[in-house]
């Protein structure tokens, strides 16, 4: 059976986003963390994925926080969520990617103040 285009696509697709998941894991947190500082993110996202697997909350927290303030589009919003809730462990753990990133469906605004919070709880003042 040959794959329908679709098939093909994501398969290529995965195939690129475990080549990009390699070349940012083989990157030092830091260089990660300026990365998305300077707005570099990369496009099958896995950036984040390697962020959530390889940073501390205390180094990536606000940063991370920054990017969920922002107006970066949906998807980087949406991954880089996922890696501050992953980063967060149970104080984070009730919240879900979309309720820190999609305006239109949730209080995004209300649950960034509450995130931010538990952040200075967890990790003190942004830039201390």
């Amino acid at each position: 059976m040959t794959p329908n285009g679709y098939e093909e696509f994501q398969r290529e697709y995965e195939a690129e986003s475990d080549r990009e998941y390699k070349r940012l894991a083989a990157k030092p947190v830091a260089k990660l963390l300026e990365q998305v500082r300077s707005a570099k993110f990369t496009d099958n996202y896995q950036l984040w994925h390697v962020i959530g697997d390889k940073a501390s909350l205390q180094l990536a927290g606000w940063i991370l926080f920054d990017v969920l303030s922002s107006t970066a589009d949906y998807l980087n919003r949406y991954h880089c969520a996922a890696a501050l809730i992953k980063l967060g462990g149970a104080p984070l753990a009730a919240y879900t990617p979309v309720m820190l990133s999609a305006e239109k469906a949730q209080p995004v605004k209300q649950n960034l103040a509450a995130v931010e919070g538990v952040l200075r709880a967890m990790i003190g003042k942004k830039g201390h």
